[in-house]
């Protein structure tokens, strides 16, 4: 990036802040789409390569280049900040790319105890999979079956090392030399997760839920589907027709979340599909808008929508709580 073309880098920012919605909203969404982006997006984030002004046939040019490199890259001004909105944007897109990556290894990650469970179940087949010892509750150390499943387990990781070819580190390091707090936090949060991933995983699998019957599948399908409608008009200005529809949205959601015709009794599962789809954050996020109050009040007397988002936000409430004192407990 150059520091002096302000124009073009904050251009370089609205086109990250569109490119994290493609991602985030599906758009790019398999591997062959990220392997595309990342090498454009690490070489807009490694800071490494900006200069002040294009590049000048003249004897000092190299000096500044040296000093704006090694100092002036790093420190407040109006170029800087045009400049650091464009790789900020651009670190939010490449944690989407962490949220992909995680994705990708915890589906690969269940499918395998889906399969290994299969086998072992299978009482038709002579063929047993060698990790099935694993599901023996009193499973002991065993070198040939704990050498079998580090062999999977690295082939899982190995298959989603997007980043393996760039040197990542490096550049999320340079970017929290930054004087901006943002840009510090964001690379530290960035690295956090580039070296926790196998802890990550871990912890993730063992809450990770295998949904056994058709319900909760078809549950699951719904909310996946009706969460990216729901984003989206959350993120728009909504007309009334947007109301009712979210409207309609909220009352799927509600419905679910207790047993069918007991409305009084918590539907554990459900609510469990409801909170990891991230639905109590997109909830804040509708309540926190800025909203004309003559207009709520249109609005409330012909879609009841107030009482229908209150009602949603209790029963993800109920649910966080029953989770928070479930881990207080152990």
């Amino acid at each position: 990036m150059t520091a002096s073309e302000v124009g073009h880098n904050i251009l370089l920012a609205h086109v990250m802040q569109m490119l994290h919605y493609l991602v985030r909203f599906g758009y790019y969404n398999s591997t062959t789409d990220i392997k595309k982006l990342l090498k454009p997006l690490l070489d807009l984030l490694d800071g490494r390569n900006d200069k002040p002004l294009p590049r000048a046939a003249t004897t000092d040019y190299d000096k500044v280049l040296q000093h704006y490199q090694t100092v002036d890259r790093y420190k407040k001004s109006r170029e800087t900040k045009a400049v650091v909105d464009a790789k900020h944007q651009a670190m939010r897109v490449l944690d989407l790319f962490f949220n992909f990556r995680f994705n990708v290894r915890l589906k690969r990650f269940v499918a395998e105890f889906k399969d290994v469970q299969f086998m072992a179940q299978n009482t038709l087949s002579s063929a047993q999979d060698p990790l099935a010892g694993l599901l023996n509750e009193n499973y002991d150390l065993n070198k040939s079956i704990d050498t079998v499943a580090s062999q999977r387990l690295a082939e899982m990781f190995t298959e989603s090392s997007y980043f393996k070819d760039f040197d990542i580190v490096n550049v999320l390091l340079d970017l929290s030399h930054y004087e901006y707090p943002k840009m510090v936090q964001m690379s530290m949060w960035l690295l956090n997760r580039y070296y926790s991933a196998h802890n990550l995983l871990f912890k993730r699998a063992v809450l990770a839920q295998v949904l056994i019957t058709d319900k909760s599948v078809a549950v699951h399908k719904m909310v996946d589907d009706e969460s990216h409608v729901m984003r989206r008009l959350i993120g728009s200005k909504m007309t009334d027709s947007d109301v009712e529809k979210m409207c309609s949205i909220l009352s799927k959601f509600s419905r679910v979340c207790h047993l069918e015709e007991e409305p009084e009794e918590r539907h554990p599962m459900n609510q469990a599909i409801l909170y990891n789809h991230g639905l109590l954050n997109d909830i804040f996020d509708l309540v926190s808008q800025d909203i004309d109050i003559n207009l709520l009040v249109s609005r409330s007397s012909r879609f009841n929508l107030p009482y229908r988002i209150i009602k949603i936000e209790l029963r993800c409430r109920e649910m966080l709580y029953s989770k928070v004192l479930r881990v207080r407990s152990a």
